[in-house]
């Protein structure tokens, strides 16, 4: 082989040469043609020989195989209960999980915060429960006592825009007046639904759906105690200021504020413990394509179908689980061999948005002692930390206090060129604060933290996906699948030219009944690989899972509850 190298890297230089001076020597002064003759193809030769030294001098990098029934790629919870309900299947089941990043958990992860002498654990993704106990999140939490603090909305002070606190009557008596426009939306998306099925159906989103009921929040000074209460309901839930009306279920049951100071990601690092050995984890690997449709006969096992790309592994599989986030979809950061028949950027209806926690630390604590401080904006400035939680309450004396920014209000403030909030921007965020209790009240905060969710890749570029307006039940049924009222079998993502469904599209997002929450992660993972099994001939019951709406019972409505935040998925 080497030899055949040496030879043809030498004639394509002999080429060029020859052809080099054929074209120089046209138009060319005869000074100039002199000087390409025998010692200019000797020349050649050895930079011919001089660039293959080069080569043999690079170390070769060796790319070996491995063989399993199914790879899983992601280990966040999604990734773990599929590995888990695989192996509660059969036994005998051969899998691995491949993470991109240093650690397991995904979207849940803490990290620790605050000056020196006074850190404190908190959370950079996911940072709520949800108290049900069909949730095997809520459960766990309570098997492990996980420290977790029950949000109440209506624990707050607010203050306008001069500082001056407004009457806590004045301000509960317009939440009631939202409350109630909120729940006739919800009945109106309900109904919508009920009159004309998905095709037809006209998608005003939340926002239409408020205003149609009476609810509008003025676009001058006098809505800005509206906009706050719009923003807690409709931003803080979805991280962009509007969603879909088929994206309008609020989660059962009562969110609870993880505290817990072995971070919210002990929960997942327990269950990985108890459920997935840490030998089927390969950490800080990267897939960067999946090869669908191929039929080898090469390795230990039956027949592989698919072949995963790592730097230096090709993992063959009968089967793939992918549980990455909807922004790793969206960016493409997978390559898929052939092409996904539904791409993100025409099907998935799903958006990665924004929801970013910009903590401030203080020496002292000089804020009211309710769970939230809402401090009107003008209206420039709507949605730039106004809405301020006492983590102080939750973790006494730690000394914090945070914002959360949403989509549109952080792309507005950050770098044009590093995408990050500059240390000024930071500082002028406290500005609410300064106007509620005094410049020099505030101070300076003895410490500053905001994760960087939209520049991390195995984030995906953000927090979670949010539903985007207009967006139909029949693309997400064709780019995850497993949605028979809108897609036959293989009318979606994953199917190989054969139609075996091979690639199952998981994770978080693709739980319509609990998408980008935690416990709907674990319940996807779960979906994802009993319907893997059965693809595999397994005996497996495939039937309504905790991820889905039966929508031909339900008149294509998703189910309502009440709850709040999404939490991060």
């Amino acid at each position: 082989m080497w030899k055949s190298i040496v030879l043809c890297i030498a004639l394509l230089c002999l080429c060029e040469g020859s052809a080099s001076t054929t074209g120089e020597s046209e138009g060319s002064s005869s000074n100039i043609r002199r000087g390409r003759g025998p010692h200019r193809k000797l020349g050649l030769l050895e930079s011919a020989w001089q660039r293959i030294q080069n080569i043999l001098a690079e170390p070769r990098v060796t790319v070996t195989q491995e063989f399993y029934d199914v790879v899983i790629v992601g280990a966040g919870m999604a990734g773990l209960a599929a590995a888990a309900e695989l192996k509660a299947i059969d036994p005998d089941i051969s899998y691995i999980i491949l993470e991109s990043s240093n650690r397991i958990g995904g979207r849940v992860r803490s990290t620790t915060f605050g000056a020196a002498g006074k850190q404190f654990v908190v959370e950079d993704g996911a940072n709520w429960l949800y108290e049900d106990s069909s949730y095997p999140t809520w459960q766990l939490a309570n098997d492990l006592g996980l420290q977790s603090f029950k949000n109440d909305y209506r624990d707050f002070t607010m203050y306008d825009t001069t500082g001056t606190q407004v009457a806590d009557a004045t301000a509960q008596a317009r939440l009631d007046v939202f409350l109630d426009a909120f729940r006739e939306a919800e009945k109106d998306a309900d109904n919508e639904f009920e009159d004309t099925g998905d095709s037809g159906f006209v998608d005003k989103g939340v926002v239409g759906l408020l205003n149609q009921n009476g609810w509008n929040v003025a676009s001058d000074s006098s809505g800005n105690m509206d906009y706050i209460f719009q923003w807690l309901f409709v931003d803080f839930e979805y991280a962009e200021s509007d969603t879909s009306q088929r994206f309008f279920p609020y989660e059962s049951g009562d969110p609870y504020l993880v505290t817990d100071q072995r971070g919210f990601e002990h929960l997942v690092q327990t269950y990985q413990a108890n459920n997935v050995p840490s030998d089927r984890i390969r950490l800080n690997t990267k897939v960067q394509a999946i090869n669908y449709d191929v039929n080898f006969c090469g390795g230990p096992g039956p027949l592989y179908k698919a072949i995963v790309n790592t730097d230096f592994v090709e993992y063959y599989a009968q089967r793939v689980i992918n549980t990455v986030s909807v922004g790793v979809h969206n960016s493409n950061g997978i390559i898929y061999r052939p092409s996904l028949a539904y791409p993100p950027e025409t099907t998935n209806p799903y958006k990665m948005a924004q929801y970013i926690k910009v903590f401030y630390q203080f020496s002292t604590k000089f804020w009211d002692s309710k769970q939230f401080v809402y401090v009107m904006r003008d209206v420039s400035q709507r949605g730039q930390c106004h809405h301020w939680q006492d983590m102080d309450v939750e973790i006494p004396g730690s000394g914090i206090i945070r914002c959360e920014l949403m989509t549109e209000a952080f792309e507005a403030l950050i770098d044009s060129t590093t995408l990050e909030l500059s240390a000024a921007t930071l500082d002028s965020l406290l500005d609410p604060l300064r106007s509620a209790y005094g410049t020099s009240t505030v101070g300076t905060p003895i410490a500053t933290y905001y994760p960087k969710l939209n520049l991390d890749r195995d984030f995906g570029y953000g927090a979670y996906g949010n539903w985007q307006v207009g967006r139909t039940f029949s693309e997400f049924a064709r780019f995850f699948g497993g949605v028979d009222e809108f897609s036959s079998r293989c009318d979606h993502n994953g199917c190989n030219s054969l139609g075996e469904w091979i690639v199952q599209f998981s994770g978080s997002a693709s739980c319509y009944e609990h998408s980008e929450f935690v416990h709907g992660a674990f319940f996807a993972g779960q979906r994802s690989a009993r319907f893997a099994m059965d693809s595999l001939g397994k005996d497996v019951d495939t039937g309504k899972s905790e991820c889905d709406v039966s929508f031909s019972e339900f008149g294509f409505t998703p189910f309502m509850g009440v709850g709040a935040n999404r939490s991060n998925v």
